[in-house]
């Protein structure tokens, strides 16, 4: 699911697994 809480340097990305 897409975690609206990043980190400096991440990216909002949807890791279905």
């Amino acid at each position: 699911e897409i975690d609206p809480t990043l980190e400096e340097g991440e990216l909002e990305v949807e890791d279905d697994e």
